[in-house]
């Protein structure tokens, strides 16, 4: 439980116990700007993208938009970013951007919410693949900066959407 307090995922209030923490925006504005960022160099990184992760991008893409349910919803936009910063050499960059989105998950409750906002995504990844498939890795790293601050606000109507029902 103190490992968990230290992450800041448990509140330990004294005669009370353990409590899971609550959902937080301002843990969302700090982490989601890092994974932008943190993706972007992943990308920066790479010459080009092979035709086959390209066409993968796409297909994950496309049943992210006709997914039947949120936790598949999740779980196709998960391996979508994890196949677009995947190829990137780095071990270290990869571990790190895996790290954070493990924390971004706890901290904004995508298990939950799937993507909150399935169109407004897809018509990001839509952008990114367009700018790869073009071979502009400048302009694709635009699109994932964005993509990542779209994210935040997707995420804070969630939140309000949530707590007020």
């Amino acid at each position: 439980l103190h490992k968990l307090e230290e992450e800041g995922l448990v509140i330990n209030e004294a005669h009370k116990g353990c409590f899971v923490a609550p959902i937080s925006k301002k843990k969302v504005e700090e982490i989601y700007p890092i994974l932008g960022t943190l993706e972007a160099l992943s990308v920066s990184l790479c010459e080009s993208f092979d035709s086959s992760v390209l066409e993968k991008l796409k297909t994950l893409n496309k049943g992210l938009k006709s997914a039947p349910s949120t936790e598949e919803r999740g779980k196709l936009d998960r391996e979508w970013h994890q196949v677009l910063h995947g190829q990137c050499q780095n071990e270290h960059l990869i571990e790190t951007i895996s790290a954070l989105n493990k924390r971004a998950a706890q901290y904004d409750q995508s298990v939950v919410r799937g993507v909150a906002d399935v169109e407004g995504s897809c018509c990001d990844h839509d952008n990114i693949i367009a700018a790869l498939e073009a071979g502009d890795i400048s302009l694709a790293v635009d699109h994932i900066k964005t993509h990542w601050r779209n994210g935040i606000v997707t995420v804070h109507r969630w939140l309000d959407a949530r707590n007020h029902s």
